[in-house]
């Protein structure tokens, strides 16, 4: 699956500003933060001091999703691979092949959700 989101590595600053808030930019990190010009995935801003660990890990959470989703695939269609393997074996009528079968739709699923508009 092709995304169309801001190209990874993604990073993320937190700054302190002037005026007493918390500012998050998350980014390529192949450019430079949000400064008006390309790269710039989101800004995060909180005036207040207590949400700002929950900001600060909004912002780490937002620049791994293209590392996320893209091991999220790779183990998709590992566990494609498997199932494929096992699949006619006495072990592909157990709960556990089952299980497996119901984590690959979920993770489709999410994959989807990821990255169509």
């Amino acid at each position: 699956m092709n995304a169309s989101h801001t190209p990874a590595p993604w990073a993320f600053e937190r700054a302190v500003e002037a005026n007493g808030s918390v500012t998050f930019d998350i980014f390529n990190s192949a450019s430079e933060a949000c400064n008006g010009v390309g790269g710039c995935v989101a800004y995060i801003q909180t005036y207040n001091a207590q949400q700002a660990a929950v900001q600060e890990a909004n912002a780490r959470l937002i620049a791994a999703s293209p590392k996320l989703l893209a091991q999220l695939q790779s183990a998709i269609n590992a566990l494609d691979a498997l199932t494929d393997k096992v699949d006619g074996t006495g072990f592909s009528s157990s709960d556990e092949f089952n299980h497996a079968l119901d984590e690959i739709s979920l993770g489709r699923a999410a994959i989807a959700q990821a990255v169509q508009p």
